[in-house]
């Protein structure tokens, strides 16, 4: 299971990872799941938002890492080509 982190270089927030949220962990994660804290909550708490994330580095592209990357609206996403190209 995915735990996002959030740099903040330079005026910039970047977050490693999205995660997902509890509909996609309950569909595909076949284990047992407490969601701690919304992602959107998680934001809050450092005082972003979604639509504040400029960049999103995604490290792969498990369902549980990238599930919440849609709601960041207006991040740049990065990930490696061999990822990206190694999904269907």
């Amino acid at each position: 299971m995915c735990c996002p982190g959030l740099l903040r270089p330079m005026g910039l927030n970047i977050l490693i990872d999205s995660g997902a949220p509890p509909e996609v962990m309950h569909e595909y994660w076949d284990r047992e799941y407490e969601e701690i804290m919304s992602f959107e909550d998680a934001l809050d708490s450092v005082g972003v938002t979604a639509d504040q994330i400029d960049i999103v580095i995604q490290t792969h592209l498990h369902f549980d890492h990238w599930g919440n990357t849609p709601k960041c609206k207006k991040a740049k996403i990065i990930i490696q080509s061999s990822e990206l190209f190694g999904c269907s």
